[in-house]
């Protein structure tokens, strides 16, 4: 399997979770991820992928995604992504990618709008180190609401954890 470890660094996704999407997901199929980064580059690769930003900057970083931006807007309870994004990016995606927005606001935003995604599809929560709560928070709550197995698997210091479909169990 060959792509470029630079992308694979740091605040990117890291070689162990590329390598599971490459093992685990066709070529040619359509991930969404919350949260781009250089990750993204190698994703396109091998995938259609749309991408929800909420950092202007990063938006058409990789310039095969199909990036959509969302300000982070302050609801009465958390702060997360200008939901009205979510109506216009298409519903057909194959695997779900949380890694935003950046900081602590996943949690409650996401939960709080989990109708907005399509769940009977494997789910990827980047960064679940134990020091990182609010994630470990979401793979929790998904595990237990959607009633699916959850891997984990660590690459070196950083972890993430996947919501398998039923199927996999």
């Amino acid at each position: 399997m060959r792509y470029d470890v630079t992308n694979l660094n740091d605040w990117a996704i890291g070689e162990s979770l590329y390598k599971w999407i490459r093992e685990n997901l066709e070529d040619g199929k359509t991930i969404l991820e919350l949260g781009s980064g250089t990750g993204t580059v190698e994703l396109t690769k091998h995938y259609k992928v749309y991408s929800v930003e909420d950092k202007k900057e990063w938006c058409d970083f990789a310039k095969e995604s199909n990036y959509f931006y969302a300000p982070i807007v302050k609801y009465k309870d958390y702060d997360w992504y200008h939901i009205d994004i979510f109506k216009t990016i298409p519903k057909d995606y194959d695997l779900l990618i949380i890694d935003g927005p950046s900081g602590c606001r996943r949690t409650e935003g996401f939960i709080a709008n989990i109708n907005l995604f399509k769940t009977d599809i494997p789910i990827i929560i980047d960064d679940t180190e134990a020091f990182k709560l609010w994630n470990i928070k979401i793979v929790d709550f998904l595990s237990e609401l959607l009633g699916r197995k959850v891997i984990t698997i660590q690459d070196g210091t950083k972890m993430f954890s996947v919501i398998l479909k039923n199927e996999e169990k």
